[in-house]
């Protein structure tokens, strides 16, 4: 796939699996974007394969604008993912 996301569940054990081994994971399949969806605080983590793997790029705020090269026309406003 040229992008995966994740929704972060409740747990310190889903957060282990979701940010470290299922990311190992992708990187081994040199996945190019892996996204991470935090609902309880509200952001999003974006990881972008590299030189060096599968790295994290940039956090995106509730406040932000989320654009990606894999898909050039797109453009997710953060708080629009988050109503309650």
């Amino acid at each position: 796939p040229e992008i995966v996301i994740e929704i972060l569940s409740p747990g310190r054990v889903n957060a282990r699996r979701d940010l470290q081994i299922k990311r190992e994971l992708y990187e081994i399949f040199k996945v190019p974007e892996y996204w991470v969806v935090n609902p309880f605080e509200k952001h999003i983590v974006v990881f972008r394969y590299g030189k060096e793997g599968l790295k994290q790029a940039k956090i995106y705020a509730e406040n932000e604008i989320l654009e990606t090269p894999v898909l050039p026309k797109f453009k997710l406003k953060i708080k629009n993912l988050f109503t309650d």
